[in-house]
């Protein structure tokens, strides 16, 4: 049978660290200004490596350590659940967990790392609030979405709504240009008709003083009636290209597939 020693609490576990290493804590480093006055300016350059943009290191912050510390002390009892089922055992991976979790902060207090990086921490109290304030937000998103795919809808259905009244309208507009080029070929049909009449109409035995080429008023009536006569086609001629416009931007939408 193979006994299992219990670990001292007294003795801290340690990481081993190559013999051409050492800890960030053991190396000394100059300041710029000391760089500046170091003798090695006044040789040649030769190669060296990269110099780092600051060189005043600072220790991580306590916070940080006891946020490691509980963060990773949170996770022993489902690792030390996992291991066997024997209460012993459970016990002695524990004792172990612990001195590892103890060691590795203990390390990690020794870390060095450069003035300007961040000099907070956030315990895990903090992360928790944060992440019930963002799944809040992610809630009121949702919400604020939701209406507006709802309004998208009610927009959607307005919008077709608007395009069948205007294809209603484009088809009364074609019927009207058609009802009034009918009306105005009849009308210069019947003026046309009427003043070949007048021309050429036999002379009777007893002809009249009257003459139509003299009488002015019915010369003046002709001349408006002629005009009246073009501006009808003029305004006709306005409508097609309207309807033109029409069927083009119709044409356009349904290209687009809107």
């Amino acid at each position: 049978m193979v006994k299992v020693r219990k670990p001292s609490r007294s003795k801290k576990a340690r990481i081993k660290t190559k013999p051409g290493q050492q800890r960030n804590s053991d190396v000394k480093y100059e300041s710029p200004k000391d760089q500046l006055n170091s003798p090695l300016d006044e040789q040649e350059p030769t190669d060296q490596a990269p110099q780092r943009v600051n060189q005043e290191w600072s220790n991580l912050t306590t916070e940080f350590s006891e946020s490691l510390r509980e963060l990773l002390s949170s996770n022993m009892e489902a690792v030390s659940m996992g291991i066997s089922n024997s209460t012993r055992s459970q016990r002695i991976s524990r004792l172990f967990l612990e001195e590892l979790v103890e060691s590795l902060v203990q390390e990690l207090t020794t870390v060095r790392i450069p003035s300007f990086g961040p000099n907070t921490s956030l315990s895990v109290g903090d992360l928790e609030e944060i992440n019930v304030n963002l799944k809040s937000n992610l809630s009121a998103n949702l919400e604020q979405l939701t209406k507006l795919e709802s309004e998208l809808h009610t927009q959607e259905s307005l919008y077709q709504q608007d395009l069948e009244y205007f294809q209603e309208f484009e088809e009364s507009i074609t019927k009207e240009i058609k009802e009034m080029e009918r009306k105005s070929k009849g009308l210069k049909l019947n003026l046309t008709e009427e003043s070949d009449f007048a021309i050429h109409k036999r002379p009777s035995e007893h002809k009249s003083i009257y003459s139509v080429n003299q009488d002015k008023q019915l010369k003046n009536v002709r001349q408006q009636l002629s005009k009246h006569v073009n501006s009808i086609e003029s305004n006709v001629s306005q409508l097609y290209d309207l309807v033109e416009n029409v069927e083009r931007l119709s044409n356009l939408i349904d290209i687009i597939g809107i």
